[in-house]
């Protein structure tokens, strides 16, 4: 997947201004930053939930455009924060809605088997996640783009997302960028790190390192125990 020029922003205020970025098949790229970096802003242009100003977007070769269910036609994949499933409808219809084999799910989350017929929104918050992204996952996108996936998720719950991620990624040679707020779940499966400040990566790094330099990037771009406390009152801002 690659991205040139992307600008896209709320009203006449762009949030991302000419952001470039590229996800090589297999791949997975993680993307961090404070809130109102521009994270979130940069996977809903390239979804197509928020149109963008400015840029091209290709995933292998082609160039997506139109509305979000048009580039879901065109090998592109989502999964957005809050739990991407309609809450009043099963387990069963969200997957038929997809068009997704509900053996294929539980063979990847055998969680969900026993929760087929309950309406998603009773599903607990790890099992809503996994139905996500079990669903966008089976429809064998050429690029997967995930924001936020551990938000508010216990960890052993996180651990099983994120290996079954990793696992994705390699075996069916699908790009993933992902969106993620803690460092220590990007540096375990991300190839590379994204790190963005004002709609701008500041900072690119592998994945490898982004542990080493953990106190780093909190204190440069994340307002952690190193920021001045003028950096710290932006990223609560």
């Amino acid at each position: 997947m690659d991205v040139r020029g992307l600008t896209a922003g709320y009203g006449h205020a762009p949030v991302v201004e000419g952001l470039d970025l590229s996800v090589a098949s297999g791949e997975i790229v993680s993307v961090l930053g404070r809130n109102g970096a521009g994270k979130s802003t940069t996977l809903m242009a390239i979804s197509g939930v928020l149109p963008r100003a400015k840029g091209a977007i290709t995933v292998d070769g082609r160039v997506l455009s139109g509305p979000p269910h048009k580039r879901s036609r065109s090998d592109l994949g989502l999964v957005l924060e809050g739990r991407s499933v309609f809450a009043k409808l099963s387990v069963a219809q969200n997957l038929k809605i997809a068009g997704v084999s509900a053996d294929e799910v539980t063979e990847i989350f055998p969680e969900l088997g026993k929760r087929i017929g309950v309406p998603a929104g009773m599903l607990s918050g790890g099992e809503q996640q996994m139905l996500s992204l079990a669903r966008a996952i089976c429809r064998r996108p050429k690029a997967l783009l995930l924001d936020e996936l551990s938000f508010g998720l216990a960890p052993v719950v996180c651990d099983r997302l994120f290996e079954t991620i990793r696992d994705f990624a390699r075996t069916s040679n699908v790009a993933v960028l992902l969106v993620e707020q803690h460092i220590a779940y990007a540096a375990d499966v991300a190839d590379r790190a994204l790190v963005m400040s004002e709609g701008r990566i500041g900072l690119e790094l592998p994945g490898a390192e982004l542990r080493e330099r953990e106190e780093e990037v909190e204190a440069l771009y994340l307002g952690g125990p190193g920021a001045t406390p003028a950096d710290q009152v932006a990223a609560e801002g």
